[in-house]
């Protein structure tokens, strides 16, 4: 399969990083990620078909060519695109595609084509972490260590913009070949109208850790089924039942598999040279005033973080 093109690289807005965030961008290991491969071939059209009664599903199947290998080219016609393949033969939610860059729906399609194997098409782990980047790291990085186990999904994120972050994930690190980033999603959670409109939402698992939401609950564990996509929101560890050693084990490499933007990267080297290693410094965060006070008037204190906050 040919080799995705490096995407040109964001606009990026400037991020001011405290030195408490800094020091955890310092705490960094490499990944080694293994990647399944198979030669065998998918009946794509039939199951796009039966399992979400798409159009372009019924129309690849009364194609001459409904067999389709690892390779893009390979029994696809080419007026179906990107999205719709993503939707009507892989199952992604209408809405995650839809907030998708082009080159990231490319780059997803693609991994998927590589995890394919005989009569299985792979599922996603769509993981959507939430507050502050030390927050973002840990969910992220406890997901990627989730995939790793459960291989063969693919993580899709989603990085948004709020009052706690206010740096997309391209301003803080270098573009990661194995995330397919989403930079927001045009309907919020528990994402109704989505969810009644797009019958893809009934094979996704939904997880929301964030207690101060509605249908969430942070003690659920993560189950893996392999017929079922996975959307994880949180600020914290994913909890797998009988694996949670291992998570926060390979959470560890995780994080080293994220390379800060040479901009982050020189910020920290100034530090290192005034503090020394910084791997061997601990980051402490003091808040000097409370939540409400510290943020503009917009922002509800409450429904973020609970009453008594």
């Amino acid at each position: 399969m040919p080799g995705t093109p490096r995407m040109k690289r964001m606009a990026r807005a400037p991020a001011v990083l405290s030195v408490t965030v800094l020091l955890l961008l310092a705490a960094t290991f490499h990944l080694t990620h293994v990647v399944l491969r198979s030669e065998d071939f998918v009946d794509i059209a039939r199951i796009a078909s039966l399992r979400y009664g798409s159009a372009s599903g019924r129309r690849m199947e009364s194609s001459a060519s409904t067999k389709v290998g690892l390779s893009p080219a390979v029994g696809q016609p080419q007026s179906v695109g990107y999205a719709e393949q993503l939707h009507d033969v892989y199952g992604v939610p209408q809405l995650i595609v839809d907030n998708m860059s082009q080159p990231m729906r490319k780059r997803l399609l693609g991994q998927l084509r590589e995890r394919a194997t005989a009569g299985v098409l792979p599922k996603t782990l769509i993981v959507h972490p939430q507050n502050g980047l030390g927050n973002r790291m840990r969910v992220l990085a406890s997901a990627m260590a989730w995939v790793k186990i459960h291989q063969p999904r693919v993580v899709i994120l989603v990085w948004e913009r709020d009052v706690h972050m206010g740096a997309g994930f391209l301003d803080v690190f270098e573009e990661n070949k194995d995330l397919v980033v989403v930079d927001s999603l045009s309907q919020q959670w528990p994402f109704s109208d989505a969810r009644q409109q797009d019958m893809a939402w009934s094979n996704v698992s939904l997880y929301n850790y964030m207690d101060t939401e509605p249908l969430s609950n942070k003690n659920a564990a993560v189950v893996e089924d392999r017929d079922r996509h996975i959307y994880f929101r949180a600020c914290e560890f994913i909890k797998v039942p009988g694996s949670q050693r291992d998570i926060e084990r390979f959470s560890a490499h995780a994080l080293k598999h994220l390379v800060p933007v040479p901009e982050v990267s020189r910020t920290l080297s100034k530090l290192q040279e005034r503090y020394g290693k910084l791997s061997h410094k601990i980051g402490v965060h003091i808040r000097q005033m409370s939540v409400r006070s510290e943020f503009s008037s917009e922002f509800d204190a409450s429904k973020e973080y609970g009453s008594e906050s």
